[in-house]
């Protein structure tokens, strides 16, 4: 493959095992890639999918449709990603913690943006796309759409169907008065003409960086060898923090030379190392 960089939070460098499932959900075929790029983007009716390449090729482009995601590792830098409809998992580590954040943020807004497939277009495109298109970064529209598209779902949720069985009508069983006024008031401030936020992905992770922090943090991204020092409260452990969370967990190892210094940096001391 090509050298490429993640940009916008559409593409994502990782080490990626994917496991191919069967109707029990037992793993069937397992293949682990440890140098290959998630990107997003969507396919010939305009729908958001997943494309997973590597040296030896590609696979999909897969249509984002049910889905689920488990990052309770996410600071770790690991992540799962499960599309049901298609019986397949992505199990990604070794991935830049912040970077695997922005990726997964922008996957659920955009998916959230599109809406559900509907009809004919649904039965057009399969569980396989033919086409991948380079997605858009994430602007305010996507934000605008996805809040939109969250508050029609909570309209027509309004009512649960009742279980049914011997004796009992089926009927469906509406909400409690105070659920139903809270999913309603959700719904009338999404669609309101309050000014659109500023997308989450849009703003920096964290306080802003300074011009110097921001040079030494493109220096170490960019394989350099930096030193950098200051004087007391200056940012020191902040910035080393934002390059460590910025960096592959399984090549990244943090250190210092007492014990104190290490645990404020989340490392190990020397020694020990």
């Amino acid at each position: 493959m090509e050298p490429r960089t993640s940009m916008e939070g559409n593409a994502l460098k990782c080490t990626c095992a994917v496991e191919h499932t069967g109707d029990t959900g037992q793993v069937s075929r397992r293949q682990l890639l440890r140098s290959a790029w998630l990107d997003l983007g969507r396919n010939e009716v305009d729908d958001v999918v997943l494309k997973l390449s590597h040296p030896e090729g590609k696979l999909g482009p897969f249509t984002i449709r049910e889905h689920v995601v488990h990052k309770r590792f996410l600071k770790d830098g690991k992540a799962t990603i499960r599309l049901l409809t298609q019986r397949v998992q992505f199990l990604v580590s070794n991935c830049p913690p912040e970077q695997l954040g922005v990726f997964l943020r922008s996957m659920a807004i955009k998916v959230a943006a599109r809406g559900k497939l509907q009809g004919a277009k649904r039965r057009m495109i399969g569980d396989v796309s033919t086409q991948f298109d380079e997605i858009s970064p994430l602007n305010e529209r996507d934000i605008e759409m996805a809040r939109k598209n969250c508050g029609r779902a909570d309209k027509e949720n309004l009512t649960t169907p009742r279980r049914t069985g011997a004796g009992v009508a089926n009927k469906p069983a509406k909400r409690k008065l105070s659920d139903r006024t809270a999913l309603m008031d959700r719904a009338q401030n999404d669609d309101g003409p309050n000014p659109p936020k500023k997308p989450a992905l849009l703003k920096p992770v964290g306080p802003a960086l300074a011009a110097e922090q921001k040079k030494v943090l493109d220096l170490v991204r960019n394989g350099e060898n930096v030193f950098f020092t200051g004087s007391a409260g200056t940012g020191k452990s902040f910035l080393l923090k934002r390059i460590i969370s910025a960096m592959p967990p399984e090549t990244t190892f943090p250190t210092a030379s007492t014990g104190a210094a290490a645990c404020h940096i989340g490392g190990t001391t020397l020694h020990a190392f």
